[in-house]
């Protein structure tokens, strides 16, 4: 379908210039011929986006940041309940260390002074019950003789005595209630820093998530657009660049032979057996986003068919293979640069957000060889719309589909 809709360009770029252009046309080489059908592509692509599915895609992750509000909202106003929760078992802790010198968190301590006070407890329970049934037959007239021979040797129980004993009773229960209460403070605390801690990091993945919306949403549609166009323009190289891999592969073939045949291992040229290339890695760096990485689609809305290597500005970036420079792209401004090469047995690599190149298309490239300067600063040269921080973009193509770097680098960087 895409090589019908160039043939028809063509026809357009020819027949809408007239007979000069049409005699003119049929000495434009190739690359002319393609750089004009990307320019009428190119012109025409935005207003190829469909622009209603783009307003639901915003209204999407509108929908998204409020829900993402409300859920810090609600998590906040639960981490309040949780803290007040663990401020009044830090208050109970004090209360208890302030009584008996002892830190809850030292549990045989407080079993002991929990049996200690119920004990305690049940004996001014005992007293005070002793001392209302005394003052009740004190009190009594019609009492059994030998009982008020008792009650007459013993001292006369007043009021106040009954109320003060009351009130010393009621001190010991809220001391005991207070031991019972101290010794469920480690598990409570335990359970309630676990309830913070997980509710801190529900609200620390809702401000992420409506962090993430909120950047989609505040790129412009331009910059979508030139994204969109950026990823277009790679694929179309791609696709192009297949259909000469046989004669890449065949230029490389050759070209191995000849450098035998230079340094005297091989006395001619003959057809050599055909074998995996070994990459290395085109620069040693921490991996920031990985092969189609979910993260990455959020952000910029398109996926991420790469690796991509934190590494300074203006770091040199080796080719990962010996290898024919395919196509470079670089206008020495900030939008997006690249180097695309093609290695043997279908093997391709693309490295992206360049600040400065060092090969030009059509180069034999050796194994280790500079062939640009890292770049991925925001605003800076080569870095394009699709960065937020200096790094190298690393694509790796088979046989034109593109596969994770990591499959075919070595497990050590080097």
């Amino acid at each position: 379908m895409r090589q019908k809709i160039y043939t028809i360009l063509a026809m357009l770029l020819i027949i809408g210039s007239g007979p000069f252009a049409l005699a003119q046309s049929l000495t434009l080489n190739k690359d002319e011929l393609q750089g004009q059908i990307e320019d009428v592509l190119n012109t025409s692509h935005a207003g190829a986006l469909n622009i209603p599915a783009e307003k639901a895609k915003q209204a999407k992750l509108e929908t998204t940041v409020q829900t993402a509000q409300q859920r810090m909202a609600e998590i906040t106003r639960e981490k309040r309940d949780v803290r007040l929760k663990i401020a009044e078992q830090k208050a109970l802790a004090a209360e208890f260390e302030l009584h008996y010198n002892i830190e809850p968190t030292d549990t045989d301590a407080l079993f002991t002074v929990y049996v200690e006070q119920q004990a305690r407890l049940q004996e001014f329970i005992t007293q005070y019950a002793r001392l209302v049934a005394l003052r009740d037959i004190q009190e009594s007239h019609s009492m059994h003789a030998s009982v008020l021979q008792i009650v007459s040797d013993t001292p006369y129980v007043s009021y106040d005595q009954i109320a003060a004993q009351k009130v010393l009773l009621a001190s010991q229960e809220k001391l005991t209630q207070l031991a019972e209460r101290a010794q469920s403070i480690p598990n409570t605390m335990a359970a309630l820093n676990g309830d913070h801690s997980e509710l801190l990091a529900q609200y620390h993945a809702a401000e992420e998530e409506q962090k993430n919306a909120r950047f989609t949403i505040n790129l412009s549609k331009t910059k979508l657009v030139e994204i969109q166009r950026i990823m277009d323009q790679v694929e179309e190289r791609v696709r192009l660049m297949q259909l000469e891999m046989s004669r890449i592969d065949e230029t490389l073939r050759m070209k191995a032979e000849q450098d035998l045949v230079s340094m005297g291992l091989k006395t001619g040229v003959s057809t050599i057996v055909s074998r995996k290339d070994s990459f290395i890695w085109p620069v040693v760096g921490r991996i920031t986003a990985t092969f189609m990485d979910k993260g990455y689609q959020a952000f910029f809305g398109v996926p991420h068919k790469a690796i991509d290597i934190a590494a300074p500005q203006s770091t040199p970036i080796k080719v990962a293979a010996d290898g024919i420079v395919y196509y470079v792209k670089f206008k020495g401004d900030s939008s997006y640069a690249y180097v695309l090469v093609g290695h043997r047995n279908g093997y391709a690599t693309l490295y992206g957000h360049l600040s400065g190149v060092a090969v030009v298309k059509g180069d034999t490239v050796r194994q280790g060889q500079v062939i640009g300067y890292g770049g991925g600063m925001p605003g800076t040269v080569g870095a394009g719309p699709m960065t937020t921080g200096p790094h190298l973009h690393f694509e790796t193509i088979l046989n034109g589909t593109h596969v994770d770097p990591l499959g075919i680098l070595p497990k050590e960087q080097i």
